[in-house]
């Protein structure tokens, strides 16, 4: 698990491989939640199939610096509040 920051704004992430639960198959990806002011918004994103680079592991902190923006992005284009609450940079310490 990571926890990244960008203004108000806090983005908890986590990497799951593929498996299944339950009987039910999980894809792999990046499931979290984007915080602001207390309100919590679920994301879930999928890596790219072609990584990050060479070298760049799927649990590095590179890569969830990569996811970070990606969740506050798409929280942002459904919930505004969002936006106006993140300085657009991504942070590993508030």
């Amino acid at each position: 698990m990571a926890i990244r920051y960008s203004g108000n704004v806090t983005i908890r992430l986590t990497y799951k491989d593929a498996h299944f639960w339950h009987g039910e198959y999980v894809a792999e990806g990046y499931y979290g939640r984007v915080i602001v002011n207390g309100q919590g918004y679920s994301s879930e994103v999928r890596p790219p199939l072609s990584g990050f680079g060479s070298g760049i592991a799927y649990d590095s902190p590179e890569a969830y610096d990569e996811i970070a923006r990606s969740m506050v992005a798409f929280a942002g284009c459904e919930h505004p509040e969002v936006f106006e609450a993140s300085d657009g940079e991504i942070r590993r310490k508030k």
